[in-house]
């Protein structure tokens, strides 16, 4: 997994920036946020969504050990900008290399 993108934020309380993950499968999630804590210290907030109760829901979980490394990533990514890999120059696999596009009988209308 990899920081794509991120956005550091002024005077915006302890929300210090936004970033957007690539993971290893090629899944981009967006809306990561980089949180200060009141001892200092850096954590992550997951992307989440508005419910209509106008409570903020999590949208993406991960395990103890996958939040620590990206905590770990997010870091380093905000103190050392020239981390964060721009995906602008990478291009998009194609996925259907190989396969019969032609040959519709698996779709089920």
């Amino acid at each position: 997994m990899k920081i794509i993108r991120m956005n550091k934020v002024d005077n915006f309380g302890k929300l210090k920036a936004f970033f957007d993950l690539l993971t290893g499968d090629g899944f981009t999630i967006k809306g990561f946020k980089l949180m200060e804590s009141i001892d200092g210290n850096h954590w992550v907030g997951n992307p989440s969504v508005k419910d209509k109760d106008g409570k903020y829901n999590d949208s993406v979980y991960c395990n103890k050990q996958v939040k620590q490394q990206l905590e770990k990533l997010a870091n380093d990514a905000y103190k050392n900008p020239s981390l964060v890999e721009s995906t602008k120059d990478t291009p998009i696999q194609d996925y259907t290399q190989g396969v019969d596009t032609k040959d519709s009988s698996d779709i089920p209308f």
